[in-house]
């Protein structure tokens, strides 16, 4: 089943992609539930990738909860689940994606800018709260909305 494509432009591959699964031997099979996740995650990112007009570079998206573990993410994480997707939009810095997806009607959970690594996290977890946030370099937490940090 999980071979191919999910959606036009997204494929099994790149949702279940990790170098850290792939160098440690963990499982990174997502159950019944996650793929379904995965499969409707898929679908927002058709939006967001329509909307910006570019190539999407996936960084991040399914983690088992070992794998999560594995490399440092939250316990409460959305890639556990398959709802969320860390990204790069080809061409384009992360803060004017950012800028495009809060003005447009696409709806979203949350979306975290991290401008150190110029990518976006984006979760399409069920509640649609459209939650900005900015993860500043070298800061624990994160600040509410899009902020330029120096």
């Amino acid at each position: 089943i999980m071979h191919g494509n999910i959606t036009r432009h997204f494929t099994w591959r790149e949702a279940l992609r990790s170098q850290t699964a792939f160098d440690k031997g963990l499982d990174n099979t997502p159950g019944p539930e996650a793929e379904k996740a995965i499969r409707q995650t898929a679908e927002g990112m058709e939006f967001v990738r329509s909307l910006l007009g570019v190539i999407i570079d996936v960084t991040s998206w399914f983690r088992s909860p070992l794998v999560n573990e594995a490399v440092g993410g939250s316990p409460t994480s959305d890639h556990i689940t398959g709802w969320a997707v860390d990204f790069k939009a080809r061409g384009l810095s992360a803060h004017i994606a950012a800028r495009r997806i809060i003005k447009s009607p696409i709806m979203f959970d949350q979306l975290i800018w991290y401008p150190a690594q110029d990518r976006l996290h984006i979760s399409f977890a069920p509640g649609d709260r459209r939650e900005v946030m900015t993860k500043p370099k070298g800061q624990p937490g994160y600040l509410p909305g899009l902020v330029l940090c120096t």
